[in-house]
């Protein structure tokens, strides 16, 4: 029955707005694990301690793939093959993820310019590449014409946090939502490979914002936990504290309110629309990377060193077989 539990909890997080009695369905099969969990044995109780912590449904499969396969051959009556072979498919992918990864490294070191495209330096290439090299360079040019509307928008947004630092403001809660939402760039993930569907792009804009919200919700949460660095703009959760004047763990349960009606958004639009973009679904999907920077309330995402041990297992520990 607690298995039942577990597995029935992690779907029933798709819910949506609207969903009063599903709700209470999720309320009542957690109160039951919770009052469970202590009485139970390996691996059932390790399932059950993440299903309650972070469902399978906001979390990426391959990092519980890790979990499950060490707990999968501790279960009576498991099938050995089966476990032998899920492990050789990770291992086999891990590889090819690790050479993708060493391959990215190196663009990204080039990144900055370590490596000038300069036209006029075309001169030195040979005869059969001097018109590809000008073909490249100008449809480079031609996209960043095209990206440079939406631009600004991150460049405001982090001009504007600029100001706020630099003559202390305090903004209202609303405020600080809607700029530092848009200053996180997440809004602006598809626009790279949005052209083709602009008119999805307008359909998909408030799914994309709560994508946005989520995240940005999430690092004020730790970052609050944590303490803010001098000069830091006032957080989300700071900035609910003064407005409303309630204590800290009121304004993180409210703003973890808040995360929760984000996802129900988010939900929904994958029910309404399946097919949506890619782009669209590559934002959405980037939302389940949040848990892992900020598990157990650490800033991975500031302090690399939290992730050490996750990057490992996905992408440099084959699991022994």
């Amino acid at each position: 029955m607690q298995r039942e539990h577990a597995l029935w909890v992690s779907p029933a997080y798709f819910f949506i707005s609207g969903e009063p009695q599903l709700e209470k369905a999720i309320s009542f099969a957690r109160q039951h694990l919770e009052s469970m969990r202590a009485g139970l044995e390996s691996p059932l109780a390790e399932q059950v301690e993440r299903a309650l912590y972070l469902p399978l449904t906001r979390t990426y499969k391959r990092q519980e793939a890790v979990h499950y396969m060490s707990e999968y051959g501790e279960e009576e009556g498991h099938n050995p093959s089966l476990l032998e072979l899920a492990k050789l498919d990770f291992n086999l992918l891990q590889h090819v993820h690790l050479k993708e990864l060493n391959a990215i490294s190196k663009w990204w070191k080039d990144l900055y310019g370590s490596v000038k495209w300069d036209e006029s330096a075309v001169f030195l290439l040979p005869e059969y590449l001097k018109s590809f090299y000008s073909e490249l360079l100008s449809n480079i040019a031609e996209f960043q014409g095209e990206l440079a509307v939406d631009n600004y928008k991150i460049a405001y947004a982090k001009k504007a946090e600029a100001e706020w630092s630099h003559q202390n403001h305090k903004p209202s809660f609303e405020d600080q939502v809607t700029l530092f939402t848009v200053s996180s760039a997440m809004p602006m993930l598809p626009v790279i490979i949005m052209k083709e569907g602009a008119v999805e792009w307008v359909r998909m804009a408030t799914v994309i914002i709560a994508s946005a919200k989520i995240g940005r919700f999430t690092n004020d949460i730790a970052a609050f936990q944590h303490g803010k660095n001098r000069g830091d703009v006032a957080s989300s959760v700071e900035c609910y504290i003064k407005e409303h004047g309630v204590t800290g763990e009121v304004a993180i349960a409210r703003i973890n309110s808040l995360i929760e009606d984000e996802r129900k958004a988010t939900n929904q639009a994958r029910f309404k629309r399946p097919r949506m973009p890619q782009a669209v679904k590559r934002v959405i999907n980037f939302t389940l990377s949040w848990p892992v920077f900020y598990d157990d309330m650490k800033d991975g995402y500031t302090f690399g060193e939290h992730l050490r041990e996750t990057i490992g297992s996905l992408f440099v520990k084959p699991v022994p077989i």
